[in-house]
């Protein structure tokens, strides 16, 4: 819900067996590697169905259908595969999905009805001939809902989605483009750096509400309200190779994680600003060689990071970059933290819980959750069923879906 890969006040029952988790429904779904957004026990996810790509909804308690919204397209590539790539956002009775070609759709959470439509590449200049080449592996950003933003003097605050832009080749790019979340009216058009494929967050640094995103070769923060660019650090990259992919992950202090792949690494920045209003960045630590996401994002943990470094599972200290341990071959999987667990769902489809334990690699237990290459993130829902709280952990990839409940109690 923080968009922190963490699950907060939850945890497994002990005296349940998370070795033999109880399988609820598994399903053949489309092509793609979104995962599900959830709430009021339906999920939500993009899926390729031939030519169509597909807005999907299916019931949490038996995987049954609900609905779902097609349109005429397709995105393929031999290294990345074929279909969407980004998770819808829930907000308001209203379903936000970006499509990998970016088609961005407003749809009646409980019917899929439209509501509005844009396209993305149009509103930016781009063929599609063109955001092939500049954006390669396709558009992966979950939409950003940003609420009660008044964009101009005397305007009425309204909510604002928030997806990557884009551009031509050598330009003009618009890094962000911010849409009227009621109409789908574009209201601005924010930065000119070529984007990357992070999804953009909300946050307050020195008490100043921003919105941070991480472009091709930088990442960068905006005045929600006038599209102003505070303040920009250099994170080179380029989206049709060495691409940045990973959140950038705000830390206590005004200081802002950031991590990549490609020997990248990780990096963390103190964020600063004068009396004068003057913003700098304060890069406190570099390390090319922790914490090489590619295509994940870390989870901070009580002053641990832990995530992917290209496959292997690893953990460092925020304070400096240190790495405590690195050991787990889990391939280019995601990870979701669950009070003191982390669920890994691997690249081959198992999910291992890992303790958070900045001593030593720790598995607590693992199962097979589902078959073939999974890049997908795992999704999790829970509700109080006959008096019970119980937890359903939703997971897919390109070829299957699956659902598994827990037992699950407020953290004390």
């Amino acid at each position: 819900p923080r968009g922190d890969a963490s699950i907060p006040g939850l945890q497994i029952v002990s005296s349940w067996k998370p070795e033999s988790p109880e399988p609820v429904w598994r399903r053949e779904i489309g092509a793609g590697w979104s995962s599900f957004a959830i709430v009021n026990g339906l999920a939500v996810t993009l899926e390729q169905r031939g030519p169509k790509e597909l807005v999907s909804c299916y019931r949490v308690e038996d995987g049954k259908p609900v609905w779902s919204h097609a349109i005429e397209a397709r995105h393929e590539t031999t290294l990345g595969g074929i279909g969407p790539r980004s998770t819808p956002t829930i907000y308001n009775g209203r379903v936000y999905a970006l499509g990998a070609t970016g088609v961005l759709r407003c749809l009646a959470g409980d019917t899929g009805a439209p509501v509005w439509q844009v396209d993305v590449m149009k509103e930016c200049g781009v063929t599609p001939e063109e955001d092939l080449y500049e954006v390669a592996w396709g558009r992966s950003a979950s939409p950003l809902v940003l609420t009660q933003v008044s964009t101009g003097e005397g305007e009425v605050a309204q909510d604002l989605v928030i997806v990557p832009g884009g551009g031509p080749t050598g330009g003009p790019y618009v890094s962000l483009l911010a849409l009227e979340a009621e109409t789908g009216k574009v209201v601005g058009r924010w930065g000119k750096e070529q984007i990357s494929y992070a999804t953009s967050i909300e946050t307050k640094l020195h008490g100043i509400r921003q919105v941070v995103t991480v472009n091709q070769a930088d990442v960068s923060a905006y005045d929600p309200q006038t599209g102003e660019r505070l303040w920009t650090y250099e994170w080179p990259g380029q989206s049709n190779t060495s691409a940045n992919t990973s959140q950038a992950v705000p830390v206590e202090g005004n200081r802002m994680f950031i991590s990549k792949g490609y020997g990248g690494g990780s990096a963390l920045l103190a964020v600063n600003r004068s009396e004068e209003g003057r913003w700098r960045q304060e890069e406190l630590w570099n390390e090319p060689g922790l914490l090489n996401t590619k295509f994940t994002n870390v989870v901070i943990h009580e002053g641990y990071v832990y995530g992917l470094d290209d496959g292997i599972f690893e953990c460092a200290r925020l304070e400096d970059g240190k790495r405590m341990w690195k050991r787990g071959r889990y391939g280019h999987g995601q990870v979701l933290r669950l009070d003191e667990l982390l669920l890994v769902l691997t690249e081959a489809g198992e999910v291992v819980a890992v303790r958070t334990n900045p001593e030593r690699h720790e598995e607590a237990w693992s199962f097979p959750a589902i078959e073939g290459k999974t890049w997908n993130n795992p999704a999790f829902f829970a509700a109080k069923v006959e008096g019970k709280l119980q937890a359903w952990l939703l997971v897919r990839n390109a070829q299957e879906a699956a659902c598994y409940r827990f037992l699950v109690e407020p953290k004390p």
